[in-house]
């Protein structure tokens, strides 16, 4: 878990440019979660599969990392967006999170041959 959450972080810090449109923003950062999901399939899908049925530790930990990126998301979001409230910020940090990783279930389940699907 701390080596795919460390890696994410790595990886959404790359992405998130905050001069960019917030839709090509969040569509850079969706596009480098995809790559990253695809390419760590076996990975993700133990953290993904451990969400729920995981030990404590393993869940405790898993669910700390999403806070994290939660909680890195709307910050980020409040350099593009610094008239919204801080609750909304984090609101919508939440779902955006939730939204991927619901489509991680789905992105594990494509058949590897077709990125048509993407």
């Amino acid at each position: 878990v701390d080596e795919l959450g460390l890696n994410l972080r790595r990886l959404m810090r790359g992405s998130i440019d905050t001069k960019q449109p917030l839709d090509e923003m969040i569509a850079t950062c969706i596009d480098v979660y995809v790559d990253y999901v695809l390419e760590n399939a076996n990975l993700v899908e133990f953290m993904n599969q451990s969400r729920t049925g995981g030990t404590p530790a393993l869940q405790d930990a898993i669910r700390n990392e999403l806070k994290f990126a939660v909680s890195r998301i709307a910050t980020e979001l409040s350099l593009v967006l610094p008239q919204v409230k801080s609750s909304d910020r984090e609101i919508v940090a939440s779902l955006i999170v939730s939204v991927l990783l619901e489509s991680t279930t789905d992105l594990l389940s494509l058949p590897e041959d077709n990125e048509a699907l993407l």
